[in-house]
């Protein structure tokens, strides 16, 4: 499955006023120039601003994670159907590929 978004990675950041008001931007920096993603003009929770803008930041990871659990999970079906017991994995670098993707984005998301 081919993506059409912006490539990966996105960081986030944001920015104090004076009057105590915030910004903040989603951002891909590709060879010195910053592409927006997302704008954020005004915001007064910085808190929730800071975990909004993280999980947008991960959404190229978190796609990539969900595609390699997907392909992982149709392994599966593929090579055990109507299995009982102990599943038979026939590639474990899907397993090990959908794992390290997985555990990498949602760190990225929620820390």
């Amino acid at each position: 499955m081919k993506t059409r978004h912006t490539p990966a990675p996105w960081t986030w950041h944001s920015k104090k006023h004076e009057d105590g008001s915030m910004n903040g931007s989603v951002v891909f920096i590709d060879e010195h120039l910053a592409h927006c993603v997302c704008k954020a003009p005004k915001f007064q929770d910085e808190e929730k601003w800071e975990t909004d803008a993280k999980l947008m930041a991960a959404a190229p990871e978190l796609l990539d994670a969900l595609m390699a659990m997907d392909t992982f999970l149709k392994h599966i079906g593929e090579n055990n159907a109507g299995w009982v017991g102990d599943l038979v994995l026939q590639d474990y670098s899907l397993m090990t590929d959908a794992y390290n993707k997985t555990s990498t984005a949602l760190s990225k998301a929620t820390s």
